[in-house]
Parts: C-alpha cells; sequence; structure tokens
C-alpha cells in the first residue's frame, strides 16, 4: 500500500475541518455504528474492533494533527488484521458505508448545504481511498 493516500488536497482540506467539527459527535457516531453492525453482522470483538479502526472516527485524533500518512499506516496493519480473522471485503464496504451514512446527519446539521455537499463528497473519497488500501493489504475476498 503506498505511504499516502490518494485525496486530492482540496478533499483533504475538508476532511481536516470535519474531524475538527464533527468532534462532539463522534461518541455517538461510533455508537450507532456498532449498534447496526452488530445487528447486519456476527463477528466477533476482535474483528469489530479492527473494523472500527478503519473509520473516519478512528481518523480524528490523526487528522487533527494533518497526518495522513499515519492513518494510511493505520489502515494497513488494520487490513491485515481483517485478513487473518477472515473478514471479506464486502464486510469493510458496508462498514464504511454505515459509518458514512451514520455521519450524513450531523455533516448536514452542522455545515449549509453547498458546503455540507463538498464535505459529504470528501468523506466519500476518504471511504473510497480506505477502501481500496485496505482491500489492497490482504482482506479476504
Amino acid at each position: 500500500m503506498p505511504a499516502l493516500l490518494p485525496i486530492a488536497e482540496k478533499h483533504r482540506h475538508s476532511i481536516l475541518e470535519l474531524s475538527r467539527d464533527l468532534q462532539p459527535h463522534v461518541a455517538e457516531i461510533a455508537q450507532r455504528w456498532r449498534r447496526h453492525m452488530f445487528e447486519e453482522f456476527q463477528f466477533d470483538g476482535r474483528a469489530m474492533a479492527a473494523l472500527e479502526r478503519l473509520n473516519f472516527g478512528t481518523g480524528f485524533g490523526i487528522f487533527a494533527h494533518g497526518d495522513f500518512d499515519t492513518f494510511a499506516e493505520n489502515l494497513q496493519y488494520f487490513g491485515t488484521r481483517l485478513a487473518k480473522l477472515q473478514v471479506d471485503t464486502r464486510a469493510v464496504a458496508r462498514s464504511l458505508e454505515l459509518y458514512q451514512e451514520i455521519c450524513a446527519p450531523f455533516v448536514q446539521q452542522i455545515y449549509p448545504e453547498p458546503k455540507a455537499e463538498r464535505v459529504l463528497a470528501a468523506l466519500q473519497t476518504l471511504s473510497s481511498a480506505t477502501f481500496v488500501a485496505v482491500s489492497e493489504g490482504n482482506v479476504a475476498h
């Protein structure tokens, strides 16, 4: 996996801004994500913990320092872990999709419409780059 996630600078700026502005809601978002994931999948705690490490919420602390490289390293590590746990890439995709769906209303509440669309596009870009990075990192296919 490349050390740098392929994310355009304009999206990086939006991701950094979102990581700051969404911080007060991160615990609620994570709780909702966990609830939905446990409803859809029967993963053990190790798989769920590894999947959670791929989400934008994990990146909050990392992105607060503008550090996309460390997040990419995180993806490589947990992608390999998920492969060892034999978690299918479809579950990874669903996990990322679900996290985005849960974040969307918060984003729309925080930002006015044109900016909300831009920020959601950046979040989608991050999610897509995350999926590609993890898929290349050996998750079970």
